[in-house]
């Protein structure tokens, strides 16, 4: 694996997969959605919102910010290092955009 994460195509091709496989598992999946009358009415403020996951729920965090539903777009922050590359990368294919920053570099 630790070959696979040293060049950026191999990176790419890591978070190809791995967007591919969140976007099968949140169509295969039955969803229900509570709380969404709160949601929505949040994202018709059209204000800035902050969230966060921990780890165990990223591969279906992002079905509930679905666009589809009414929310509006999202950027994730995410690690400079190699595994976060995979991370954005997955998160592009879903469509949300990255954010990469690093507390050892200074937010840099």
């Amino acid at each position: 694996m630790k070959r696979l994460f040293s060049s950026d195509a191999g990176r790419n091709a890591v978070g190809l997969g791995l967007g591919a496989y969140m976007r099968a598992a949140g169509r295969s999946a039955r969803w229900q959605y509570d709380g969404l009358d709160i949601a929505q009415a949040v994202w018709a403020q059209k204000t800035a919102v902050i969230l966060a996951c921990w780890h165990g729920r990223l591969m279906l965090f992002w079905k509930g910010w679905d666009p589809k539903l009414g929310a509006p777009g999202a950027h994730v922050l995410i690690s400079q290092s190699k595994e976060g590359a995979v991370v954005a990368r997955a998160g592009d294919f879903l469509g949300y955009g990255a954010v990469r920053g690093s507390s050892a570099k200074g937010g840099q």
